[in-house]
């Protein structure tokens, strides 16, 4: 997978003056870690590696739906992917997922469940990570949690944006 990336992937260019613009906060980072100083070289293996692993993980998933179909369980089985963050791999210089940045902040996340919710679609509304604790308790038939929460993803999955707020 790092090879088919690494003649691939665009390496981002950085005006010779992008440091001192930072914020403050992401000045002093920068200088602590580097990030930088970085050679073209060093940032085209980075994201290589980055997308490598990326690749790698969407052929495990696949793995996993095609273990579904071939037992007959796909239709019945609600199958749900998510990580905790994106990456910035060296966009405007930065690296991590420590601001509020596309690359950083948008999630990956594949539901999955053909008996009940529409089939390739991508929804386009705000989500969050807080919905998910409210869809799996839809999904179990339980209670909803005290206090406010935020509302399930059931609707959505079902191809309905009816009513949504669409705030993350």
């Amino acid at each position: 997978d790092f090879s088919y990336y690494y003649e691939k992937v665009t390496v981002p260019a950085l005006p010779t003056v992008f440091r001192d613009t930072l914020h403050p906060d992401n000045q002093r980072w920068q200088a602590e870690t580097s990030g930088l100083d970085l050679t073209v070289e060093d940032l085209r293996r980075a994201r290589a590696s980055y997308y490598g692993f990326i690749t790698c993980v969407d052929r495990q998933l696949g793995r996993v739906m095609a273990a579904l179909d071939d037992s007959n369980l796909r239709d019945n089985t609600v199958f749900f992917y998510v990580s905790d963050h994106g990456d910035m791999v060296g966009e405007h210089g930065l690296w991590w997922k420590w601001v509020f940045y596309e690359d950083s902040v948008a999630v990956p996340m594949v539901c999955s469940w053909p008996g009940r919710w529409r089939t390739a679609m991508r929804v386009r509304e705000n989500v969050g990570l807080v919905n998910l604790a409210a869809t799996f308790l839809e999904l179990a038939g339980a209670d909803p949690l005290p206090g406010p929460v935020q509302p399930g993803l059931g609707g959505l999955l079902a191809g309905s944006a009816s009513g949504w707020n669409n705030v993350a």
